[in-house]
């Protein structure tokens, strides 16, 4: 989760999925988030991230999710 609202962040920025995504990996290496992870599948991970990153279909998952546990 933290990878994905990192990327938010980064979007709002630059309004390029494909830098806010890598700025998004480098910040969590950086940080000790998912280091070994992300540095070892850092492309599969960019490459998933910027076909598959849809935040509307994303948001509505969720929604959807929380509605289907009460």
């Amino acid at each position: 989760m933290i990878l994905v609202e990192r990327i938010r962040n980064f979007l709002s920025e630059t309004n390029d999925i494909s830098k806010a995504v890598d700025a998004a990996v480098v910040s969590c290496i950086n940080d000790g988030i998912l280091t070994e992870f992300l540095s070892i599948h850092r492309s599969e991970v960019l490459d998933v991230c910027i076909t598959e990153f849809d935040e509307k279909t994303f948001i509505e998952g969720i929604k959807e999710a929380s509605s289907s546990d009460k």
